[in-house]
């Protein structure tokens, strides 16, 4: 017999049987049931993963719908985005801790591990290596052109950092208002020494991914400082943060009117009194002048 003919028995079979030809039946006899190949975390590419913490499930035959069904250890993990060769999860912020398994659909189960934390943190490339992804307390990222200073407020951006209080479900997008906060406390390394965490929970808007705040250490110098980041004992990746003593110019504002950059009547005029804003711009600090004598010519 023809291996077409083959094939249409076996459907004929199968429906006989069943009254249905269903999806599972179809992906078996067509080559089309997912297969999982590896899984790794969502920043670095590391196979540390814990609950709530987001993984690229990488393999094939995935499809191009996000309602493909995931779960690890029996819980339904989220399903964010989706190719067929790689989906990008959040694993089930209740899923257990120790060896367990991952399924894509009717994929066979996948070997992995998870524990309480598996802290990473992202690169400002989207490598897992390199300068660290990181933004001023202005909202503008931290680069070579643009490097964090003493005493400034650093935010970056981790997954894997534990529980939360409160919990936020699966999937479930954390509100800015009450802010979510990890239940343990983590430490933030900058050139080998901890330097102050003002917040650490859910980055508001953002499905499984944490914000730190910290305060660049005092005695930070010039250049490209290692940071890392650790909680409960766990260590996350090392990168690097520009860092620098030098001043830094931000703005120039007329004294008076502190009409900002780009809107109509900003400019300083010749002979004005005006303000620079920046970082690094003095050791010390001295009174506003309020009074200004103007001497005749």
């Amino acid at each position: 017999m023809p291996a077409v003919e083959a094939w249409t028995e076996i459907v004929k079979v199968l429906f006989a049987a069943t009254g249905s030809f269903c999806f599972v039946c179809a992906s078996v006899l067509f080559g089309q049931t997912p297969t999982i190949n590896r899984v790794v975390d969502a920043a670095s590419f590391s196979t540390q993963l814990a609950p709530g913490s987001l993984a690229n499930v990488i393999g094939a035959n995935f499809g191009s719908s996000a309602s493909i069904p995931v779960n690890v250890g029996g819980k339904v993990c989220a399903v964010l985005s989706v190719s067929a060769a790689q989906l990008q999860i959040q694993i089930a912020v209740d899923a257990l801790l120790g060896p367990t398994t991952i399924q894509v659909g009717a994929s066979a189960p996948f070997n992995i591990s998870l524990t309480q934390f598996a802290p990473v943190l992202y690169s400002a490339d989207g490598t897992g290596q390199g300068n660290v992804q990181a933004y001023h307390g202005s909202g503008a990222p931290v680069s070579l052109s643009s490097p964090a200073s003493p005493n400034e407020v650093i935010l970056i951006f981790a997954i894997g950092l534990g529980p939360t209080t409160p919990v936020v479900p699966t999937g479930a997008v954390p509100p800015s208002t009450p802010l979510v906060r990890t239940t343990a406390a983590p430490t933030v390394s900058v050139a080998g020494k901890p330097a102050p965490v003002a917040f650490s929970g859910l980055a508001p808007g953002q499905v499984g991914v944490h914000q730190i705040n910290f305060i660049m250490r005092a005695d930070a110098t010039t250049g490209n400082q290692t940071i890392s980041l650790t909680i409960g004992g766990a260590a996350s990746n090392k990168l690097t943060l520009p860092d620098t003593t030098a001043p830094v110019i931000s703005q120039l504002q007329n004294n008076y009117s502190y009409v900002p950059p780009g809107l109509p009547s900003y400019g300083i005029a010749e002979g004005a009194i005006f303000i620079i804003q920046g970082r690094n711009l003095a050791n010390t600090s001295t009174p506003l002048v309020t009074n200004i004598l103007y001497l005749p010519r």
